[in-house]
């Protein structure tokens, strides 16, 4: 099971946050810190520096847009379950939306089920290994209805490709580019959505850089309270896909 511990604090013109989690199996206690960070202002630009879970996805199915952190199969084979990115955030919000610049010092390496034997050995591009840092840059704005999403990433990819080595899977962490849009539109008690992502540096199964686009597209629809028992009804229709 898992034990969840959080704490705020407020020093001067600085918020302090603190979530620790406790992961306890019959083998193990582990401790994961999903947050740690210190959020402070010199105006007009907001920052950002620990360690934090971020998403700027906003489809139900598969996310494409979900790009910062990394997935941890260990607790949970869904992946759904993210882990705390170290980072560095500059957010500036203007008139025309917010603008915000990611800095990640460090790369985690993906946690697999703890019943994979032997667990995949992370092999990586360069040779600073998880110490080369990314980069995030990422713009939002809403127009009514309309909200947008632009996503530019830079860096060691979160996703790592599987191979085999000589002594086992190795667990491929290249450096990609990806490049990503997302939209979500308000019609009524209808929501409209739609993200994509073109990520150009994965290899393919001969080793060769390939480019992929991926893509999830999604109506949503909300009937509140239809039978007059206080709860509301919602129906999703998702198709993702890739190229």
């Amino acid at each position: 099971g898992t034990l969840q511990l959080s704490a705020e604090q407020a020093v001067g013109e600085v918020d302090l946050s603190l979530i620790a989690q406790v992961y306890v199996t019959e083998e193990e206690q582990t401790v994961y810190l999903p947050e740690a960070r210190a959020k402070f202002s010199i105006d007009p630009v907001s920052f950002l520096v620990g360690v934090d879970i971020e998403s700027w996805s906003r489809v139900e199915a598969v996310e494409r847009l979900s790009l910062l952190n990394q997935t941890d199969l260990e607790r949970d084979l869904s992946g759904e379950t993210k882990l705390g990115e170290p980072m560095v955030r500059a957010t500036v919000l203007g008139d025309v939306g917010l603008l915000g610049l990611y800095y990640l010092p460090l790369h985690q390496e993906r946690p697999f089920a703890p019943d994979l034997s032997p667990q995949p050995k992370a092999v990586y591009e360069t040779e600073a290994e998880e110490f080369a840092p990314s980069f995030v840059l990422r713009f939002s704005t809403a127009i009514d209805d309309l909200d947008l999403e632009a996503i530019a990433f830079h860096g060691t990819d979160r996703e790592p490709s599987l191979r085999p080595g000589a002594s086992g899977a190795e667990a491929l962490y290249p450096v990609v580019t990806q490049l990503g849009l997302g939209a979500q539109y308000l019609m009524g008690a209808t929501f409209l959505r739609g993200e994509g992502v073109h990520v150009v540096g994965r290899p393919d199964a001969r080793g060769r850089t390939r480019t992929d686009q991926l893509y999830t597209v999604e109506v949503e629809h909300e009937t509140y309270d239809p039978v007059g028992l206080g709860f509301d009804v919602a129906g999703i229709l998702s198709y993702a896909g890739s190229s």
